[in-house]
């Protein structure tokens, strides 16, 4: 861990403990946060049934976090930003661990410290808040991810450019887009690399020649042969690449993503980049979408085999 990570973990352990303690207090009507009864530890599924938890934790469940400077003093209401849940598992999971608030665009909501007072392996929990049956969730949004937006945007223009009239059923957007708008996209551009003619006018025409340049850009940085690939097997890739990205921050591998229900069940996904090299084509293009630049999967396929 670098001395700016370290630096920044100490900082959000001090500042978050203080500030999501002052709220938990003040939920509570208590000079001091109360202790859990029960164990609960990161990553193992469970159901609170200690009946004063469980009271507690309802109690703190609807209660949104604070903004990051925002004073928790005179804190009554949460924000939007934030959902339902975290607060309340901070105050489960403090029983036994140092618990961090670092919750933002490219940062888990929770770090958890195994090895209290000691930052040296944090584990990231992004925590949602869906209906037991509803396992597609947003993993949030993916403006920062500049060069997969390039490439996607390579990848639809493109399409667009070559495609013709008709060849895909709406104008793709790189903001909101699913399996079938990337397959649509690809197999234009596998069309344009298999079109001997067109390639063969590529050493006279710049424009033409830019087109072939930019194809090779992203098969290259896809990892796929242009020779031997499917339409799906690129979609599959560069939904993949999204997915990667994202999952390596938020909440980063090794982490968790957890579904917490108002009633006190939690269940856990564990985040590894073994898993998600596994996945095969037809697993990324079921679980993997966007939706006005949120990023969204069903977590039951990160679940190892």
């Amino acid at each position: 861990m670098s001395f700016k990570e370290h630096y920044f973990l100490q900082e959000a352990f001090a500042n978050g403990s203080q500030q999501y303690n002052t709220v938990i207090s003040r939920v509570l009507g208590t000079e001091t946060v109360p202790e859990p009864n029960g164990v609960y530890t990161v990553g193992r599924d469970f159901t609170i049934t200690d009946k004063k938890d469980l009271e507690i934790f309802k109690k703190l469940f609807p209660i949104t976090p604070p903004k990051k400077k925002e004073s928790a003093e005179n804190y009554t209401a949460g924000t939007k930003g934030s959902g339902n849940g975290e607060i309340a598992l901070y105050w489960l999971f403090s029983k036994t661990a140092d618990v961090i608030d670092t919750r933002s665009s490219d940062q888990p909501d929770l770090s958890i410290i195994s090895a209290p007072g000691s930052p040296n392996n944090p584990i990231g929990v992004e925590i949602k808040s869906y209906s037991p049956g509803n396992t597609f969730i947003s993993l949030g949004r993916f403006e920062s991810q500049k060069e997969n937006i390039s490439l996607l945007s390579i990848i639809f223009g493109i399409s667009v450019l070559l495609g013709g009239p008709g060849s895909l059923k709406r104008p793709p957007s790189i903001t909101t887009f699913n399996q079938e708008d990337v397959v649509s996209a690809f197999k234009i551009i596998k069309s344009v690399i298999e079109n001997k003619q067109l390639q063969s006018l590529s050493s006279q025409f710049s424009p033409i020649q830019s087109i072939y340049n930019q194809i090779k850009m992203v098969t290259d940085a896809l990892n796929i042969n242009p020779a031997k690939f499917t339409a799906e097997d690129g979609a599959a890739a560069m939904l993949k690449r999204f997915l990667e990205t994202k999952l390596a921050t938020k909440p980063g591998f090794g982490g968790y993503v957890v579904n917490i229900t108002p009633n006190g069940q939690a269940n856990f996904y564990h985040i590894t980049r073994e898993r998600l090299n596994e996945l095969s084509t037809d697993e990324v293009l079921q679980s993997v979408q966007a939706k006005s630049a949120s990023l969204s999967i069903n977590v039951k396929v990160l679940v190892p085999r």
